[in-house]
């Protein structure tokens, strides 16, 4: 999305998801070079049931928003099968 990022994360302590968007701000912001890039706070919501309604409406708002006719078209997507989301870990 142009405009916002969705992830959905299953979050195991100690870790927490602080930790994870702080790195995933840092990495993103070095790798673009664009220091503004974000702003400094995020959205939560918690999930304790039926993740897979809240992963199709992830995949669904990129065609939501006219972006793509299909979830699965939109790169930045787990929708588009690019990356294997099962093996991602945050260290």
């Amino acid at each position: 999305m142009p405009d916002h990022c969705h992830f959905l994360l299953r979050v195991d302590p100690p870790v927490e998801i602080s930790q994870i968007m702080n790195s995933l701000k840092a990495g993103l912001t070095f790798d673009t070079g664009i220091s503004k890039l974000w702003q400094s706070r995020f959205h939560m919501r918690i999930v304790e049931s039926q993740p897979e309604k809240v992963l199709q409406y992830i995949h669904m708002n990129p065609v939501k928003a006219g972006l793509v006719d299909m979830a699965n078209q939109y790169p930045w997507s787990s929708a588009s099968g690019t990356w294997d989301v099962n093996q991602l870990d945050v260290v």
